[in-house]
């Protein structure tokens, strides 16, 4: 029965006043003792209650921790040239609030530890090819070494040669301008030479004219000659006939001049 039920049984039946107290007092106990229960019963439901809350957060950033872990995994795998796609998918279909999830960490390990061996060896390689690397870099910048002795005596060299060069410069400098003045000269040959050729072709074309008005000329001095003939007989009869006519004045006019002389010696005479 219920603890009601016990109660109404145990208040009907007659007991003595000492078996009273003392049931009374063993209530009063029990009473006080479950208060106690149940204080501790709230305190641990609070506990449960903040433990739960407290693993809900803890699992939220356990989830994100190993989200970021197979991240963080897959690009350490890309770097190294070892990523495994297919375990990167098993390890995103696994959670950590799993209860097993400790017995799959173990697997992790071990795929782990199996890349940490291949990364290993890779290292050891690339510290090999590094080490190879560096003593070509070693021959490399001895040759460089060599190169630049090489290169400063080369510059000597070309220094010396380029002062030869601006020596030789210097001659070929008065030899240019020698060749300048007697390019000048034949510039001014040939110039004249052009203007002669133009002038003769000129020449040619006046020769030409010219011939054309000799032969013309020599045709009008034909015609005048001709009648220069004609005119000139009969003038030259006319000119005899005036020559004789010109002697007779000069005889007349010497003459009247002796004369004339005589006369004026008569009168500018002294008188006796």
């Amino acid at each position: 029965m219920d603890n009601a039920a016990k109660e109404a049984h145990i208040s009907k039946q007659k007991m003595s006043g000492e078996t009273a107290r003392q049931l009374r007092a063993q209530k009063d106990e029990l009473n006080n003792e479950l208060e106690q229960l149940k204080s501790e019963m709230a305190r641990t439901d609070n506990d449960i209650y903040d433990q739960r809350k407290l693993a809900f957060r803890e699992g939220i950033e356990l989830r994100e921790r190993y989200a970021n872990f197979i991240r963080n995994f897959g690009n350490v795998g890309r770097c190294f040239g070892v990523k495994d796609d297919a375990f990167e998918t098993t390890m995103q279909l696994h959670s950590p609030n799993e209860p097993d999830f400790i017995n799959f960490l173990e697997d992790v390990r071990k795929h782990i530890m199996a890349l940490d061996e291949g990364v290993k060896r890779m290292l050891v390689k690339m510290e090999e090819e590094e080490a190879g690397v560096l003593e070509e870099i070693k021959g490399i910048n001895q040759q460089k070494e060599t190169l630049k002795e090489e290169m400063n005596k080369l510059q000597r060299i070309v220094e010396v040669k380029e002062h030869d060069r601006m020596l030789k410069r210097e001659d070929w400098a008065d030899e240019v301008h020698k060749v300048k003045l007697e390019l000048d000269v034949a510039q001014n040959e040939l110039s004249a030479l052009h203007a002669a050729r133009s002038s003769k072709a000129n020449s040619h074309e006046e020769l030409a004219e010219m011939k054309k008005l000799v032969q013309n000329r020599k045709i009008a001095i034909a015609e005048a000659r001709n009648r220069l003939v004609h005119e000139a007989s009969g003038r030259l009869e006319q000119a005899f006939e005036l020559w004789d006519l010109i002697k007779e004045c000069r005889v007349e006019l010497r003459n009247g001049d002796m004369a004339l002389r005589s006369a004026i010696e008569r009168f500018t005479a002294p008188d006796d």
